[in-house]
């Protein structure tokens, strides 16, 4: 006996709606869950185009000073627990 669903469910990821669909077969030894993921054009940007964007506004030499301080911030954390 093979029984099949569809559940919809609507996924907020930074600020962005998708919606996405959950496609179920049930069998007596096995249960397959599939995952389809399902474009709409409400769907203004998204979250790729959403990094591109931002990686445009910033050059390259401000990300590796992001980096430096993110990377500078987890030593003295490090240093500042182990002393």
């Amino acid at each position: 006996m093979v029984s099949k669903s569809n559940i919809f469910y609507d996924k907020v990821f930074f600020g962005l709606t998708s919606k996405r669909r959950i496609m179920m077969e049930t069998n007596n030894y096995t249960t397959n869950l599939q995952l389809v993921s399902q474009e709409y054009s409400d769907e203004k940007t998204s979250l790729q185009t959403k990094t591109k964007k931002l990686l445009e506004y910033f050059s390259p030499k401000d990300i590796w000073k992001i980096k430096g301080l993110i990377v500078a911030c987890l030593v003295a954390c490090f240093l500042y627990v182990t002393y």
